[in-house]
Order: C-alpha cells, then structure tokens, then sequence
C-alpha cells in the first residue's frame, strides 16, 4: 500500500507485511541511483531510538518516504 499525506505533498509511505520486507524494500530504495538517504524505515523489529529517530526524521521532513510495516506505519501521522 503506498499513500500521500495531503498536508505535505512530498511526503509517502509504504507500508507492508513484514519487518523483512521493509528492511529490503528500504534497502533498494535508499540506494544512491534511486532515493538515497530521502528513505526512512519503522517496524516493531526495531529499537525504540530507531523508530524514535525515524519518526522524527519524517516529521521534520528529512526523509520524503518511508517504509513501515502497516501496524506500525498507522502510527506515523503528519497531519497538521
């Protein structure tokens, strides 16, 4: 599932069915010829300053996309 949030035009995420997928989706993303370090990524496989410090990334707007697992993905909300 790929969504917009409609208060910041920039911004996507994706959202899929496990933490491996969003840790490979991430990854192919995140390389230089396509998106770069624009790619966060948030799943419950990950610590807590890891999810802290990507959701803070997104609110800030320093990454454009970010890959999450559904569950956790409804927990990063930009609307202002």
């Amino acid at each position: 599932m790929v969504s917009a949030s409609p208060h910041h035009a920039t911004s996507l995420g994706v959202d899929w069915r496990s933490p491996r997928q969003v840790e490979e989706v991430a990854s192919y993303l995140s390389s230089p010829t396509l998106l770069g370090p624009k790619v966060g990524r948030y799943h419950g496989q990950m610590s807590m300053a890891e999810r802290r410090a990507s959701h803070t990334n997104f609110m800030r707007d320093d990454v454009e996309v970010m890959v999450a697992t559904l569950a956790y993905g409804m927990g990063i909300d930009k609307a202002k």
